[in-house]
């Protein structure tokens, strides 16, 4: 065992003095059990130099080395340091939707039965536009009260006048023409009533100026009109159905601005305020610009 320790010990003296001393001849060397004559020279040799260190034809450690074209094709431009503004893009979906202070629900005033539809889905429509005829016994009503009222208070300003001309001449009393004056307030009051109802269920000042010439069939007939120009985006009346007191019947919408209704995530809430712009990107070419008004 001690003969086999210091063979081993020798080995091992050998191995580090052929690292240290490569001129040992090659007999002492096999003296000591080395079967090849380097065998750290690996170890032995100067180390490879990394790469990118200076002076090696590469960039310094923590630089990436770019050419013109790659600088130029990643955007990438030098400026001097200063104070700037950053600005932050988020994109959301939307929906678009009719601008609500442009859009009109027509209804009917009155129920009754449609007469007539005069305007079809997509139309486009100007202000007054008929768009349904409405037959109505409730319209019957009130125009036949607005033409008796009428026709009451000529009948008063005419006794008035009467009177007032008897009274001239000394033939009736004062009390006479003072009665005839009341008569002839009361019926102007009536005719300014019926007017006021006529209005409501959406008759024009021309249409109650002309309806002493209506023909007593067109008395029923109420023409509902277009509150303001645009497009019929929906319709609900049907040629002869039986309606009801304010059942919806038309929609027109002005299409010239549209709404957008974004969903903005809560995280991005605290960078929208009410005036910033938007731009809508739609399917294909569609685009367009807008503010954020809510």
């Amino acid at each position: 065992m001690r003969g086999l320790l210091v063979a081993l010990i020798a080995a091992a003296m050998g191995v580090v003095a052929a690292a240290a001393i490569p001129a040992v001849p090659q007999a002492l060397r096999g003296a000591v059990g080395l079967s090849t004559p380097w065998a750290f020279t690996a170890a032995s040799a100067p180390a490879a130099p990394k790469a990118g260190a200076p002076g090696q034809g590469g960039a310094e450690e923590g630089k990436i080395a770019m050419t013109a074209e790659q600088v130029m094709a990643a955007g990438i431009q030098v400026a001097p340091v200063g104070g700037g503004v950053l600005v932050s893009h988020v994109a959301v979906p939307g929906v678009l939707t009719a601008n609500q202070d442009r859009l009109a629900r027509v209804t009917a005033r009155v129920g009754g039965r449609v007469a007539e539809v005069r305007k079809g889905l997509g139309e486009q429509v100007i202000k007054d536009d008929v768009l349904v005829v409405i037959e109505s016994r409730e319209i019957a009503d009130a125009k036949g009260e607005y033409l008796a009222a009428t026709r009451t208070a000529g009948l008063a300003m005419t006794m008035l006048a009467r009177e007032e001309r008897l009274w001239k001449q000394r033939i009736s009393a004062e009390q006479d023409v003072l009665q005839s004056r009341v008569s002839a307030e009361e019926a102007r009051i009536r005719v300014d009533l019926a007017r006021q109802k006529l209005y409501a269920l959406g008759l024009s000042d021309d249409e109650v100026a002309g309806l002493p010439r209506q023909p007593v069939a067109a008395l029923r007939r109420l023409e509902v009109r277009a509150p303001i120009a645009g497009q019929v985006t929906a319709r609900a009346a049907v040629l002869g159905a039986a309606v009801g007191a304010h059942a919806e019947l038309f929609t027109v919408a002005d299409l010239s601005t549209l709404w957008v209704e974004m969903a903005i995530p809560p995280r991005d809430l605290p960078m929208i305020r009410p005036g910033q712009g938007v731009i809508v990107n739609g399917e294909g070419d569609a685009k367009g610009e807008g503010r954020i008004v809510f």
